[in-house]
């Protein structure tokens, strides 16, 4: 079947299957894929543009999990992730241009990088894992794989096409049966939490009441207080005549913090992926710091004044992470 075929089944699917479900934004227009397209400055496969033709992906109040903890990205999503990680392996490479490189954006598809290509398409994901579309050259053009934290792009294809992908997101919900399978583990399995569609580590009985919710579910995240909203923004929203904050400065700031986090650490770094910060109030980024060699993600806001700006170390993995709050925002 086309790819449109098997999401057809696969949400028939979901809407005959007792107590799951998955929402998603509506298509984008043709064009809006086609700008998408452009701002990532690469050649998306056929079959990636079929796939934003089905739908505009999931934002706060969409429901489920087409893979496994992952939301899926609107186009915006994919040009701002997208942007975010090259940038990210750029500053790698400019770190360490003997062992990191673009050399892999000339290999074929499915070929190991170790360093995020513009060629790589991120199409859902969250916390720093992504699953992309590899627009490479070769056989395997378009395939699906996967990006960790850790482990970087190691490890082949998760599937060759998203007809493939699709097909195995409804076999595994017809049969009950790991969507993907890892060393020492029996693979993601199809669950259901609160009458969404998530997946999990272990082997559950899609009708077992008993089953809902989870016991072994994540520990609760960790609030922070941010007495004003948060804005999110892209690069590209940040114009000419912008009030830019000096990231030199903030480097400085983070860094401090870190030391007081860390006192008899090694630490250094302090940058964004970000080229430029405008300073306005709720402005928010990731900030990566090198304490004793370990990577450390540090959650930064501006505050509008000066550059002045609160930051937060990211808890570890694990731990439930931290959500914000707004306790005395209007």
């Amino acid at each position: 079947m086309s790819i449109t075929s098997e999401w057809s089944a696969l949400l028939e699917v979901i809407d005959t299957t007792p107590s799951i479900s998955l929402t998603v934004r509506p298509a984008p227009s043709a064009s809006e894929v086609e700008r998408a397209e452009a701002l990532t400055a690469a050649v998306w496969p056929e079959q990636l543009r079929e796939f934003f033709s089905l739908h505009g992906g999931q934002g706060p109040n969409d429901l489920g999990e087409l893979l496994p903890q992952s939301e899926l990205f609107d186009l915006d999503r994919v040009v701002a992730e997208h942007q975010m990680m090259v940038e990210l392996g750029r500053q790698m490479i400019a770190y360490d241009p003997e062992y990191y490189s673009l050399d892999g954006d000339s290999a074929e598809a499915g070929t190991q990088a170790d360093v995020f290509l513009p060629s790589y398409i991120p199409f859902g994901g969250a916390d720093g894992y992504l699953f992309f579309c590899d627009a490479r050259p070769g056989p395997h053009t378009g395939c699906i794989r996967q990006w960790h934290k850790e482990g970087a792009d190691e490890g082949g294809p998760s599937w060759l096409t998203f007809t493939d992908m699709l097909r195995a997101v409804r076999t595994s919900i017809t049969e009950n049966s790991p969507l993907i399978e890892f060393p020492e583990s029996a693979g993601w399995w199809p669950h259901h939490y609160e009458g969404n569609l998530i997946w999990t580590p272990d082997e559950l009985d899609l009708d077992e009441e008993a089953a809902a919710p989870l016991e072994t579910s994540l520990p609760e995240p960790t609030p922070i207080d941010i007495p004003f909203p948060l804005i999110n923004f892209l690069p590209s929203q940040v114009g000419p005549d912008d009030d830019i904050v000096d990231l030199e400065v903030i480097a400085q700031t983070v860094l401090k913090a870190a030391r007081m986090l860390h006192p008899y650490a090694h630490i250094e770094g302090g940058q964004t992926v970000f080229p430029r910060l405008p300073r306005r109030q709720g402005i928010n980024a990731n900030f990566f710091v090198s304490v004793n060699g370990e990577q450390r993600v540090y959650f930064g806001v501006l505050t509008g004044d000066g550059d002045d700006i609160i930051i937060f170390e990211h808890p570890p993995e694990g731990s439930g992470g931290f959500i914000v709050v707004n306790k005395d925002a209007q």
